[in-house]
């Protein structure tokens, strides 16, 4: 094996084991964001989310969010009042007790044509008393006017912490 090949092979190594080959990865890891500003609509402790993991969903107008509260059976927000869109929901997941909470950061970015969020993700301690409830915290953030592929939400760890980007 020739230098050059051993070079190449050395590469792609470092790259799997970075995680760093999948196109969502090396993008979000080596592009830079050009600012913009989000803004929280809503919020609440009780969602209607059924899965564990965090998610993230954009909506593109009122209308939209409207039918996912209808179908959800709750009232985030009076889709009357709500500004143009478009929006991402970013929800943490259920759990188990209350305690449990997402703040989104008004700072921002787009890259290329992904909005990036930054939120952190607040869980009670480990030693915490906490009611005994089924909660799945939301967030509702108004996004700038435009057309985007998906939204990304990074979590206080520099993690991804969920993606509305499928995983095909």
């Amino acid at each position: 094996m020739g230098f050059k090949t051993k070079t190449l092979l050395s590469a792609a190594a470092i790259l799997v084991l970075s995680g760093c080959t999948s196109d969502l990865g090396w993008l979000l890891r080596f592009s830079g964001d050009s600012p913009v500003e989000v803004r929280e609509l809503a919020r609440s402790t009780q969602c209607g989310t059924t899965e564990e993991q965090s998610a993230v969903s954009v909506f593109a107008d009122a209308n939209e969010f409207r039918k996912w509260q209808d179908q959800r059976g709750i009232k985030l927000i009076d889709s009357d009042a709500m500004p143009a869109g478009p929006y991402a929901l970013v929800e943490m997941g259920r759990r188990a007790t209350g305690g449990f909470g997402i703040a989104i950061s008004r700072k921002a970015g787009i890259r290329r044509d992904l909005v990036v969020l930054k939120g952190t993700f607040i869980k009670p301690a480990a030693d915490a008393i906490s009611t005994q409830a089924i909660t799945s915290p939301c967030v509702l953030v108004g996004l700038p006017s435009g057309f985007y592929r998906g939204v990304v939400v990074f979590n206080q760890d520099g993690e991804i912490q969920a993606t509305s980007l499928s995983k095909e």
